[in-house]
Formats: C-alpha cells, sequence, structure tokens
C-alpha cells in the first residue's frame, strides 16, 4: 500500500509526538521483574495491554526493548490507518505486521505466521487484544491463536496518567501531555497455552489485564 505525502506527515508527527512523551514525562514503574523473568525463561514474549493505553506504553516499551537488546514488532490494523501506523512505528525501529484480527484472508493468515515467526525468533511482540475497534476491554479470539502457535507467554501490561487527553471514542484513549507522571504496570505473565477451552482462556486474560489495569492506577495515585 503506498503512502500519500499527508500519511508520511501524519506518522511523523504521530513518531514526534511519542518521542517528545517519552523524553518528557517521568515514569514509576513497576513489575519490570516480571519482564526479566519471562525473558529468562526462554519462551515467546506478546505482550499486551488495553488499546486504550497504547500512546502512554508506546515509548516506554520501545525504549525497554531496546534497552534489552530485543528486536520489537508491531501489530498494527489493516485499514486506512494502516500507513500512517506503519510509517511512524518504523521511525520508532519497530518491525510492523498489518492484520485484521476478525479476517480470513490467505494474506492475513501469512502475516499472521509471519508474526509467529517473529516471536519464536526471540522479537517481542506487542498487541492490544480488544483493538483496532473494540468492544473496550473485551479480547479478541487472534491473540489465543498466537499463543497457541507460537508458544508464547503474554506479559500484561498497563498504564495511567491524569495528565492526559482522552478521546471521546470507545477506548477513552489516552494522549498523554509532555512532562507527564505516568505509572507504568507489568503483571505476572499468563500461559495461556495450558488452557484448551478458548472463552476460559480469554477469561483469564481479561480478568489479568483489569487486575493490571487497576494496579496502576491505585500506584499512580498512592505516589501522587
Amino acid at each position: 500500500m503506498q503512502t500519500s505525502p499527508w500519511e508520511r506527515l501524519q506518522g511523523w508527527g504521530l513518531y514526534v509526538f511519542t518521542e517528545l512523551v517519552w523524553r518528557t514525562a517521568r515514569y514509576h514503574v513497576v513489575g519490570l521483574e516480571h519482564f526479566e523473568e519471562t525473558r529468562a525463561s526462554g519462551r515467546p514474549i506478546l505482550s499486551t495491554a488495553w488499546h486504550g493505553m497504547t500512546m502512554v506504553l508506546g515509548g516506554f516499551i520501545r525504549e525497554l526493548w531496546s534497552r534489552v537488546g530485543v528486536g520489537g514488532v508491531l501489530i498494527i490494523p489493516d485499514d486506512h490507518r494502516r500507513p500512517t501506523l506503519s510509517y511512524s512505528a518504523k521511525r520508532l525501529g519497530l518491525d510492523v505486521y498489518p492484520i485484521s484480527m476478525q479476517a480470513t484472508t490467505m494474506v492475513a493468515a501469512r502475516r499472521l505466521l509471519a508474526v509467529i515467526r517473529e516471536l519464536q525468533k526471540g522479537k517481542v511482540t506487542y498487541l492490544a487484544p480488544d483493538g483496532p475497534d473494540g468492544p473496550s476491554h473485551v479480547p479478541k479470539d487472534g491473540i489465543a491463536y498466537i499463543v497457541r502457535k507460537s508458544n508464547a507467554v503474554i506479559l500484561p501490561g498497563a498504564a495511567f496518567t491524569e495528565t492526559c487527553y482522552r478521546r471521546r471514542r470507545w477506548d477513552r484513549y489516552m494522549i498523554p501531555f509532555p512532562l507527564s507522571r505516568i505509572t507504568a504496570v507489568f503483571g505476572e505473565p499468563i500461559d495461556l497455552s495450558v488452557i484448551n477451552d478458548q472463552h476460559q482462556a480469554l477469561a483469564l486474560l481479561t480478568r489479568r489485564l483489569n487486575e493490571v489495569e487497576e494496579t496502576a492506577k491505585v500506584f499512580h495515585k498512592q505516589t501522587t
């Protein structure tokens, strides 16, 4: 898909803003040891957080992956947002895979298999399980498929800040202001591969992501 000048400009603006937030924000990080423990296990890592937190976590996760020397893979929606998001993510040094979690085409299947191979090679993948269009806090089936095929461990994450603009849409998407104080939390890893029932696996993922989100809010208020 060819990127227009306007889409490149939008992507560049998104990249610059992500860098600005990362370089000026004050991050309080909880549970970083869970990331280190998961890496030490040798299992592929699928990092997740609810879609509304993507901008708040973006710069921090990119820097974390770079610091520990692992490549990062970002799954983005395969729709009209693809050119802008792809341009921005590539400027951030991430490998990008446009995939629809609900598509059944051969193209979507090949890209999904490519992501699974990248996971198995040791690259950490980030996926918002309720994205890109909701409903909020309801994970799609695709994440369970990726976990089963790659033998990946899910690392649940969340972030919270009070100094942000929340978009009036389904996920209440947070756009943090520069100089924000941001609390980022990693929860204990989740192994969905041992759960055969799809509904039970997604219910567990939902519960754990909600718990991590609540933890981020509590820690944020405690450190105010």
